[in-house]
């Protein structure tokens, strides 16, 4: 993975600083929505996991965090679906 610029102009040098940066929000905001920390810190790990290989996806002309997040929601829906707990649209309400 390469160097990013973030909407906010930071530039990061890689994996290591896109993790640093976000991996504690992303753990509370999985949390959350799973209310398991066990379940929250595999979801986090497989967001991440999806970010390196797929970092090829991300388009420079939206933010960053834009597509982070948009990973980590898709990610719990997607775990919520494959273990068929109900109501998850209540997730997502505003």
């Amino acid at each position: 993975m390469g160097s990013y610029v973030f909407s906010d102009g930071l530039a990061t040098d890689g994996f290591d600083a896109i993790y640093a940066r976000y991996s504690g929000a992303m753990f509370k905001y999985v949390f959350s929505m799973v209310r398991d920390d066990a379940i929250a810190q595999d979801l986090t790990q497989e967001i991440f996991i999806k970010v390196h290989r797929h970092g090829e996806s991300y388009r420079e002309e939206y933010a960053f965090s834009t597509w982070l997040w948009t990973i980590a929601k898709n990610t719990v829906l997607d775990w919520y679906r494959k273990t068929d707990n109900s109501n998850t649209s209540e997730l997502f309400t505003e």
